[in-house]
């Protein structure tokens, strides 16, 4: 089902995050992107409990692109245009040798 349009629907960014949470969340996914020597685009999956636990998943190195995929409306909730950024990617890797 996650390619259906049923997958619309679910949570990416909950709007009842606080703002520490939010910021917490950001720099765990990122210090593990990091880490494991990741550069442009991975997708971590963490489960916040209702007591506030924080269960962390796992980190995607090769999220799923397609127009219902997490990744695409992740990046435009930040007001970047997707495929801008991707173009951006590739010319970056190029340009770099970081194949």
């Amino acid at each position: 089902d996650k390619y259906s349009n049923a997958a619309k629907n679910i949570e990416i960014f909950p709007e009842n995050l606080s703002e520490d949470l939010e910021k917490s969340l950001k720099q765990k996914a990122l210090s593990v992107h990091l880490e494991i020597g990741l550069k442009h685009l991975s997708r971590t999956d963490i489960i916040v409990s209702e007591k506030g636990d924080i269960y962390f998943l796992e980190i995607n190195s090769i999220p799923g692109c397609t127009s219902v995929s997490f990744i695409p409306k992740m990046v435009e909730k930040t007001g970047l245009d997707f495929s801008k950024l991707l173009k951006y990617w590739c010319e970056d890797t190029l340009k770099n040798n970081s194949l």
